[in-house]
């Protein structure tokens, strides 16, 4: 058991969001009077995390002018090369870190307290070296699919681009939020290669390594399905605007 360890925590809040035709950065899109990163911090937050790093890309001094006040560091990532490189951009900060480092997307506006507690908890609980927070979804879309053995247990993460039509077909997703101890995060980014359909140093390859070197790593399947729902178009932020406020979190947009 390690439910005494330190925890860290990164938040990826680099994309542009060109399809939100928004002037500014994709997650200073505001739902219910916050910044969609706002929300994500906030539901971050009663986990008291030692260190907190938010990676920045585009318009990242209006990122920190947002956030000013807030205890966080930033992390710049210069080119968009995908969300492994994105948290090899933060390991500076998390120099000397020692703990758990829950990775997290800043366009979730819909995650929770509950279900971040949640899924450090089965992580920690299961004494695993890595743990994906998975959802169910009727419409899976162009969200990663998680993949499992004969057994159930975790085989792969493969992204829509390089998914087989069967693969596709599955409806149980990546919901872009993981923990992993940070003694495997460093070595497991510096074996990333842009070996995919995009070109891009994916995350959500690292599973796929620490499996491959015999390490524990498993999924913590979560009931609230609006923790996968990220703002990528006007569209999706409508519906996490909906969603929002049927929470009773405020009726601005």
């Amino acid at each position: 058991m390690t439910q005494d360890r330190e925890l860290a925590a990164v938040v990826l809040a680099a994309g542009q969001g060109k399809r939100m035709a928004a002037p500014g950065p994709k997650v200073l899109v505001q739902a219910c009077g916050r910044a969609l990163v706002e929300h994500v911090l906030d539901a971050l937050s009663p986990l008291r995390p030692s260190r907190t790093v938010v990676v920045y890309g585009h318009g990242g001094s209006a990122v920190q002018e947002a956030l000013a006040g807030r205890e966080l560091l930033f992390a710049h990532q210069p080119e968009q090369r995908g969300t492994g490189h994105a948290v090899q951009c933060a390991l500076p900060e998390l120099g000397g870190f020692s703990g758990d480092v829950l990775i997290l997307c800043g366009d979730t506006p819909l995650l929770t307290t509950d279900v971040l507690q949640a899924l450090v908890d089965d992580h920690r609980g299961s004494d695993r070296a890595l743990t994906v927070l998975s959802a169910d979804l009727d419409e899976p879309g162009s969200l990663g699919r998680i993949l499992r053995d004969e057994r159930g247990d975790l085989r792969a993460i493969r992204e829509v681009a390089d998914a087989t039509p069967e693969e596709q077909a599955v409806s149980e997703i990546n919901t872009g939020v993981m923990v992993i101890g940070s003694d495997h995060l460093a070595g497991a980014l510096r074996r990333l290669t842009p070996d995919n359909a995009q070109g891009e140093y994916y995350l959500t390859d690292v599973p796929g390594l620490l499996l491959g070197d015999g390490l524990a790593v498993g999924v913590h399947l979560t009931a609230e399905a609006g923790a996968a729902l990220g703002v990528n178009n006007p569209h999706e932020l409508a519906e996490a605007v909906r969603l929002l406020r049927a929470r009773g979190e405020g009726g601005g947009s």
